[in-house]
């Protein structure tokens, strides 16, 4: 466990690091509203990826893992709903994007959007790729996979940095290219030392597809649970708010990486082993991400106008108020990455997909009353309080499984410090 952990966790600064880098490359030589162009259509991209993916990527993770011997069954399912149903999700794409984009974002390059959109396949495929490598517990190569596509990004971004001039044309192609280059790359780590054939296995996909549709709702409405803000900015204000305001998620994504890596880790862990296992290690992640995720908050609130200044310039001073508003619902959400990987590990995709639907509804109804008054801080305020009630709902539904009392859950204790050291330790001797 601590073998994995490690290489997650060490895989997750570098994804930061390397996002963060080219966050601040992005915002420098774009500025504001170049910065919330880019954004835009990027988001519009995954909009329809993740109406489109049917989140065969957590099925594949967990099948792979507590099923090896339908791996080359899931492997040709993966390669033949990529190429048709990504085609097919593509084309449509293209052929109603001038009405409906236009009608709601104008201004807005449609020739980016279509640039974009013609990697939906890959997307697809980096998606189910990455998460059979994960079900396989080649956490070190996930992570690796992970990291690799954020340097990728960064070095299309120094060749105009180095130059002195960066267009959102070219930030957005890199963007589409990269996504390109490593669907294929993780598609070859997936299906090293695996058969398969390229055609539907109808008695795996049946299997798998009542995890996949309760898993899907879960994320898509996740997805615009932390999504919706971001494009109902664009639609009542405008592009250069969103691009405070995305640099505002950006820099509260900071407090991601730790849980986001042990998330990765004990998903799979639990998936191989007992349901029990979720009930010791879980707690005591929980508590020692919550420790840590407050003391990071503390240190954004004291310095983060200094921070935002010096990395990003002045010009996005405006962002400081957005990421206070941002922080409370961004350390809830540490909570419910690992919540929500200990209860996909169980096999129990059912309770994402309760508690994503009910709190979609309240994120819709609190950024539709507060966008329009209070503009981006109304977004902010309305992501915080959204977050705090879906980790209620989940430590709720964790509760239920576990019986683990919430101060078990939520209050540092001695022997966590312990751990803490030895994680840090073993890191260390690792690297």
């Amino acid at each position: 466990m601590l073998s994995k952990f490690a290489a997650s966790f060490g895989g997750q600064i570098g994804v930061f690091v390397l996002a963060f880098i080219a966050q601040i490359v992005l915002a420098r030589m774009l500025g504001p509203e170049g910065k919330g162009i880019y954004s835009m259509v990027v988001l519009i991209v995954n909009v329809t990826y993740h109406f489109s993916h049917g989140s065969l990527s957590s099925a594949n993770s967990h099948f792979t893992g507590r099923y090896p011997e339908a791996r080359s069954g899931i492997i040709g399912n993966n390669l033949v709903i990529t190429i048709v149903w990504g085609g097919l999700v593509t084309i449509t794409f293209l052929l109603f994007a001038d009405t409906i984009i236009s009608h709601f974002y104008p201004k807005l390059d449609l020739s980016l959007v279509k640039l974009t959109v013609l990697c939906l396949p890959s997307l697809l495929l980096l998606e189910y790729s990455n998460a059979t490598v994960k079900g396989q517990n080649q956490i070190l190569r996930y992570s690796i996979l992970l990291a690799l596509r954020d340097f990728a990004f960064l070095c299309f971004l120094a060749v105009p940095v180095f130059l002195g001039s960066l267009s959102v044309r070219y930030a957005v192609g890199s963007w589409a290219m990269v996504v390109i280059g490593m669907s294929l790359i993780s598609a070859f780590v997936a299906l090293s030392g695996n058969q398969f054939k390229l055609k539907i296995d109808f008695q795996v996909w049946k299997s798998m597809i009542r995890f996949s549709l309760q898993s899907h709702i879960a994320n898509l409405t996740t997805f615009l649970k932390t999504r919706l803000d971001w494009l109902l900015i664009g639609f009542f204000i405008n592009l250069t708010a969103l691009g405070y305001y995305s640099n505002a998620v950006q820099i509260i994504s900071l407090l991601a990486f730790f849980p986001t890596a042990i998330a990765q880790v004990i998903g799979p862990h639990i998936s191989w082993r007992e349901n029990q296992a979720g009930n010791v290690l879980t707690p005591v992640l929980c508590r020692i991400t919550l420790f840590i995720s407050v003391l990071i908050g503390i240190l954004l609130v004291l310095f983060g106008e200094i921070a935002i200044s010096f990395a990003f310039g002045k010009d996005f001073l405006p962002s400081y108020p957005i990421m206070v508003m941002l922080l409370p619902g961004g350390i809830a959400l540490c909570l419910v990455k690992i919540l929500a990987g200990d209860l996909g590990g169980r096999g129990l995709p059912k309770y994402a997909m309760k508690i994503s639907f009910v709190v979609l509804i309240v994120n819709i109804i609190s950024n539709m009353s507060l966008i329009p008054f209070f503009g981006v801080l109304g977004a902010a305020i309305a992501a915080s309080t959204t977050h705090l009630i879906t980790a209620v709902l989940f430590w709720i539904a964790f509760n239920r499984e576990s019986h683990v009392r919430l101060v078990d859950t939520l209050i540092i204790q001695g022997n966590d410090f312990a751990l803490i050291s030895k994680v840090i330790k073993f890191k260390t001797k690792r690297s």
